[in-house]
């Protein structure tokens, strides 16, 4: 029996989190540093299972993607706030 899924399981989760926090800032959520960190976390961990894998085009696939927030590291333009309606009453 294999025990070295490891890295696998980490990774994957380190990348849903990494879609998780890119996801927040369409909603105005966003968090920079935790998005950065979860691209690098994934981008490691996906990159030592790359070895001893069966499937490396899915593996590589999440290193690129990662790598490609990792690479511009600039900010997400932040929302412009919505503009209240005041009401006169």
């Amino acid at each position: 029996m294999r025990q070295d899924y490891g890295f696998a399981l980490l990774g994957g989760m380190a990348l849903a989190l990494f879609a998780y926090y890119t996801a927040g800032f369409d909603v105005g959520m966003g968090r920079r540093r935790m998005q950065l960190f979860m691209a690098m976390a994934a981008v490691y961990l996906l990159a030592a299972e790359l070895a001893t894998t069966g499937y490396p085009w899915l593996l590589l696939g999440g290193i690129v993607w990662a790598m490609t927030d990792i690479c511009t590291l600039t900010p997400k333009p932040k929302p412009e706030p919505e503009e209240r309606e005041e009401k006169e009453t």
